[in-house]
């Protein structure tokens, strides 16, 4: 139907309650991060991980994902 905006399919993942991060340790939070860039593409979700990871162990880990993110996420806009 022309105009119709109806979604007629959807991909679901899920993953552990990223609001209460404390309970997740620092290498799940990497192995999460991981699964997250490269399977699903959550690249807001991969930074949030990368932020407290950095918090607990003192590291730079969101800022350089953020930096070397950006092209591939400039890309997927332009295709969009």
């Amino acid at each position: 139907m022309p105009g119709s905006r109806q979604v007629l399919w959807g991909d679901t993942i899920f993953v552990r309650d990223f609001s209460r991060l404390d309970l997740i340790g620092s290498d799940e939070l990497m192995r999460m991060a991981t699964l997250l860039h490269d399977c699903h593409q959550s690249f807001d979700l991969v930074y949030h991980l990368l932020i407290e990871h950095d918090k607990r162990n003192g590291g730079s880990l969101a800022g350089t994902y953020l930096r070397n993110i950006k092209p591939t996420i400039q890309a997927q806009e332009r295709l969009q």
